[in-house]
């Protein structure tokens, strides 16, 4: 497993071995501006662009930080589009236990449905098995 990225926000790390992203989302999260989510987004980018990014596990149990309208549309146009381009094609979300910050995740990933295969959990377990089926 290599680590992506690590900060006060989140903890983004790599598996080579089954071509997965997976990011942790941490409580601080909710001092996020803008400007530090979409660096995040940048770099779940960048990786799939140098590696052979196919999943995604994103754990938002602990995400703090509400995606509003212009920024969901940002996320669906200048992330996830280039990343399906680049070979990604499973997203298992783990659900967020703040139901503002959940919804606003739901709605940001609405606009790629027919691109992208997303699915929510509420635990690691049964996202990694869909993951990996």
């Amino acid at each position: 497993m290599e680590t992506i990225l690590a900060n006060d926000f989140i903890d983004v790390s790599y598996d080579a071995m089954h071509q997965l992203i997976i990011a942790v989302w941490k409580p601080a999260s909710e001092h996020m501006t803008d400007d530090d989510f979409k660096f995040v987004n940048q770099t779940y980018l960048k990786t799939s662009q140098e590696k052979k990014v196919r999943l995604i596990e994103i754990d938002t149990r602990n995400m703090r930080f509400a995606i509003h309208p212009d920024l969901q549309a940002w996320v669906a146009e200048n992330i996830v589009v280039p990343m399906v381009s680049n070979g990604a094609q499973k997203l298992a979300i783990i659900v967020s236990e703040d139901l503002i910050v959940q919804l606003s995740i739901e709605q940001t990933m609405e606009e790629t449905e027919s691109i992208f295969q997303t699915r929510y959990f509420s635990n690691q377990e049964s996202a990694r098995k869909w993951l990996l089926a």
